[in-house]
């Protein structure tokens, strides 16, 4: 199999550096956030996201935690990637504004609020010594492909930090990183499902089984930074999903049937927090 990345030839299994982020998510090969749209949603709505990648929406969230990742792992990326943006106010400043970003056309300009804060949340990650003890000597936005062998597909994966056979970092930003926040966070966006489908696919590709760990940093003061291991049961718990949703996968790719919701009538529940609410009412 081999075919071509942002310039690089790719032959699976392999790992790739220098591979440009926007490059590796339109290339081949099954990903994380295929699979969470497949399990969130229905087939048809991965179908739907893969044949119109332009009707994938940025929130600020996410382009706060891109900044970040950019800023901590690719340095020098981030200072021609990145700008920021004066304030233009007064007689004239349409104009102004209009030829400053002529100037900067291609780059990506950021208000000066939130330079400051992707500057603050760099300086904690940098400042926690266990977080920049696993990002010192790593490499960087490092892409992989690989062929599953149970389903016989494609699979890709980009780790945001790799040590060479000990350690798989995952750099995320986060409004709570205290251990029951994070560990909310972790259930609801499927970290547990990522921590096991690239340890996996990691060992698929150079035989090492690396220890996946999380460097979670906080958007807001004091921009609270912490380290985290999935326990044994959750990751074992994250590769029945992956493996779950990658069997899917396969049958929708072999018959060409991408099904949404069901046809049927079907009895649905309300969420037991509807029902809890409900019975303390009563009680007033």
């Amino acid at each position: 199999m081999k075919f071509e990345v942002d310039g690089q030839t790719i032959t699976a299994p392999g790992l790739y550096e220098g591979i440009d982020a926007d490059a590796y998510h339109r290339a081949p090969g099954v990903s994380k956030s295929q699979l969470d749209t497949l399990a969130s949603r229905t087939p048809a709505h991965l179908a739907y996201d893969r044949e119109h990648p332009e009707s994938r929406t940025e929130t600020p969230q996410m382009a706060l935690g891109t900044a970040v990742h950019c800023a901590l792992l690719e340095p020098l990326t981030w200072s021609e990637r990145y700008v920021e943006m004066p304030e233009f106010s007064g007689k004239g400043s349409v104009a102004a504004r209009n030829e400053w970003k002529a100037a900067h056309a291609g780059q990506i300009a950021l208000p000066t609020a939130t330079m400051q804060q992707v500057a603050y949340m760099v300086d904690a990650v940098s400042a926690h010594p266990t977080a920049w003890e696993l990002l010192k000597e790593t490499r960087t936005e490092v892409s992989g492909w690989w062929v599953d062998p149970e389903t016989e597909h494609l699979c890709r994966l980009r780790a945001d930090g790799l040590q060479q056979k000990d350690v798989c970092v995952d750099l995320k930003t986060t409004n709570d990183a205290s251990p029951s926040g994070f560990a909310r966070t972790a259930a609801n966006f499927r970290y547990h499902v990522a921590a096991a489908g690239y340890s996996r696919g990691l060992n698929e590709i150079d035989g090492f089984w690396r220890d996946y760990v999380f460097i979670v940093v906080e958007r807001d003061p004091p921009y609270g930074v912490a380290c985290y291991e999935l326990a044994d049961e959750d990751l074992a718990l994250g590769h029945r999903l992956a493996m779950r949703d990658l069997q899917v996968y396969a049958q929708c790719a072999a018959t060409k049937i991408w099904p949404s919701y069901s046809a049927d009538v079907e009895t649905l529940r309300l969420p037991a927090w509807a029902r809890y609410m409900e019975n303390q009412t009563e009680l007033f």
